[in-house]
């Protein structure tokens, strides 16, 4: 049996199949935007998105910031930055 864990990655897979899966995913992503926006609107749509990369982009400082070191203030700062 083939080792799957290497399938997708790019340093040691075969490129033809990066690119049919990349393709795969951007054309569900096509369907469900479109599907997405006939239903609820493109302003809210964006809006939503908008807010949910600026949530992943602070917490990712946050974590970066908090990785390698005292976990529990760690702790203390999500509970701060998510109750204000």
């Amino acid at each position: 049996m083939a080792d799957m864990g290497n399938l997708l990655c790019y340093e040691t897979s075969n490129p033809l199949i990066i690119r049919y899966t990349d393709g795969v995913f951007e054309i569900a992503s096509y369907i469900v935007c479109i599907s997405l926006m006939d239903r609820i609107g493109r302003r809210l749509l964006l809006t939503v998105m908008l807010l949910l990369a600026g949530i992943g982009l602070i917490a990712s400082v946050i974590v970066n910031e908090y990785a390698g070191k005292n976990q529990s203030r760690f702790l203390n700062v999500l509970e701060i930055f998510f109750l204000v």
